[in-house]
């Protein structure tokens, strides 16, 4: 769950900057909203038992039923419900709640920050600029309107999986490992479909050199693979290392699939052969 905010920072700056500016500054704002979540998880281990430690002290979990306890208040005679149920799985349910709060509250104080530096310095480049236009004032309020749009988006996602958490934390508790596959495998082809224009006759050497020219792409490609790997080890938990490490190396297995399958799922192909399928 503390993966979440990152993934979802970095697919609203990929869908409100990353069209509107430059690749330096979008992986500007991967950076940034990568810091601020690192702050939220150090904030929040602080606060957390035992105070002033970067370890967490945490009950084991035994069941799926340890994470709602709500559910399982005694009834007195069956006719009285004693309501006395607490964390039994403390503070994993909490500690996620407490961290989304507090990232939010990290968003908000920094991103305003950096979203007033990036239009200052874009103000300064067209102040300083010999034949100032009209087009520098639109990119300053461009810049603005843009980051604008992924602090909101935001502001939206972090009530939707603190709700989230509190109905299904035991639920993705044991499934999280596999959820964490399945969403880098959807990522990782939305990203690579639209990364770069495909042809027909464009070779896969010619589609790599594409792919890795632009920053954004790399840091795309390699934040999939840091994904396969964190659900390799959360699979597995290393508990045969001669077994379970060398299982790392299939991290780019789907970004080797996706190039070695491109040139038979690519839509212009499959619209070039309908005509003679009806036929």
């Amino acid at each position: 769950m503390a993966l979440l905010p990152i993934v979802f920072h970095w697919i609203a700056i990929g869908a409100c900057v990353a069209k509107r500016m430059s690749s330096v500054r979008v992986i500007f704002f991967y950076v940034c909203s990568l810091i601020e979540c690192c702050i939220a998880v150090i904030i929040t281990l602080l606060v957390l038992e035992p105070f002033g430690s970067l370890s967490l002290r945490s009950c084991p979990v035994s069941q799926l039923s340890d994470w709602y306890t709500l559910l399982h208040n005694p009834s007195i005679n069956y006719q009285y419900t004693l309501h006395c149920a607490q964390e039994a799985v403390y503070p994993l349910y909490s500690a996620v709640c407490i961290y989304y709060a507090i990232a939010l509250l990290v968003m908000i104080i920094v991103r305003p920050i950096i979203a007033k530096i990036i239009a200052l310095v874009a103000r300064g480049v067209h102040r300083f600029r010999r034949k100032p236009s009209a087009n520098g004032i639109v990119a300053v309020a461009t810049s603005l309107s843009v980051c604008n749009r992924a602090f909101y988006a935001a502001l939206y996602f972090y009530p939707a999986l603190i709700a989230i958490h509190a109905i299904s934390a035991g639920l993705l508790y044991y499934a999280f490992p596999y959820v964490i596959v399945l969403g880098s495998l959807i990522s990782n082809a939305i990203h690579l479909s639209g990364a770069v224009p495909e042809s027909n006759e464009m070779a896969v050497i010619e589609y790599i050199r594409g792919l890795f020219s632009k920053p954004r792409n790399v840091c795309l490609i390699l934040g999939h693979w840091i994904l396969n790997a964190y659900a390799i080890v959360s699979l597995t938990e290393l508990t045969k290392p001669a077994l379970h490490v060398p299982l790392l190396a299939l991290t780019p297995v789907p970004f080797l699939f996706y190039l070695g399958t491109m040139r038979f799922t690519n839509p212009e192909h499959v619209k070039m052969h309908i005509p003679r399928i009806q036929r």
